[in-house]
């Protein structure tokens, strides 16, 4: 298991997470007595996780959900020198976000694959940008890789209606009109001033709604808990809600995000797939011309790797 790294591709909404539990779960009933730390790159699916271990008594001793940054050099020596098990949940993030406004997350990825620990990395998102990043170093880090592939950038329920807009302006009257359809909805937006506007409209109306924007998950979800009527649900946010925080079921996603260099396909396919996650019906409103109906799978560029284990839809590890 030492200097292995095990990659889980999947749609959102697939049961990733479930599936580490659910493995995990299995090799600690069969004696493994390593501690497994899950690295997030959000407060929000941080706190997820723990609300899920502090339910099992058994896993509040071995599970250890954790952001990067909150790990200090000391806590890091101890984890790598015990050979932990470590998880990169949402990996795409640590490539995305790493190499841009927040290194810690790369850097915490670069550190532990050259630690000797097992890695476990989980996305529903592989862009090129990563693959390349894994490839230049697995060749002298990993002694092996395992691939569980069950489609990159592909959704697992894809919406039933779908709506292109063509005019930002339309686009809004679409969705005023929209307003008293009884069908919860949940909107994007590229940024806070986007947000905020289309809130004080939704204020004026005498609309009840819900916002989130960057750093406010957490009052969010408080906000979420209290609320009585899901049914008639309307959230504005910017992309914070693509990843972490448990949403209910809706009925209609809306991205108002227009350009196409800001809204790459890997983010496009995070915030689609915030619907029907459970397998309901739900419709999309969006500029984008994306074919849903593609799965991409990882075979082809894993094929350079000399060492490697290709499985798709069944337990790998076995």
């Amino acid at each position: 298991m030492e200097n292995d790294l095990f990659l889980m591709v999947s749609p959102p909404g697939s049961g990733k997470t479930s599936f580490l539990f659910k493995y995990m779960d299995s090799l600690l009933e069969k004696g493994l007595e390593r501690k497994i730390l899950i690295l997030c790159p959000l407060k929000a699916l941080e706190r997820e996780l723990q609300k899920r271990v502090s339910r099992n008594s058994l896993w509040k001793e071995f599970f250890f959900p954790k952001t990067p940054e909150s790990l200090s050099n000391c806590v890091k020596s101890r984890i790598k020198s015990e050979k932990w098990i470590v998880v990169f949940d949402e990996i795409h993030l640590f490539s995305e976000w790493g190499c841009s406004f927040r290194p810690t997350l790369w850097e915490a990825f670069l550190e532990f694959a050259s630690s000797g620990c097992p890695i476990f990395a989980f996305t529903a998102t592989l862009p090129v940008k990563l693959e390349k990043e894994i490839k230049s170093i697995w060749s002298h880090q990993f002694r092996n890789v395992f691939l569980l592939d069950e489609g990159n950038n592909t959704l697992l329920n894809k919406p039933g209606n779908r709506t292109t807009l063509l005019d930002y302006h339309k686009a809004k009257v679409l969705f005023f009109s929209k307003l008293k359809n009884n069908k919860s909805k949940l909107c994007f937006f590229r940024t806070r001033k986007e947000v905020l506007k289309l809130s004080d409209q939704l204020d004026q109306l005498g609309v009840p709604h819900l916002t989130c924007l960057g750093g406010g998950a957490e009052c969010f979800e408080r906000e979420l808990a209290s609320k009585q009527n899901l049914g008639e649900l309307i959230i504005l946010s910017t992309s914070v809600l693509s990843h972490g925080v448990n949403l209910p079921n809706l009925d209609e996603i809306w991205l108002f995000i227009k350009e196409e260099n800001f809204l790459r396909d890997f983010q496009f396919i995070q915030m689609v797939g915030r619907g029907g996650r459970n397998g309901e019906c739900y419709d999309l409103y969006c500029f984008r011309h994306l074919d849903l109906t593609k799965t991409e799978n990882c075979l082809l560029w894993l094929k350079s790797v000399t060492r490697y284990y290709f499985t798709i839809n069944s337990v790998f590890l076995a």
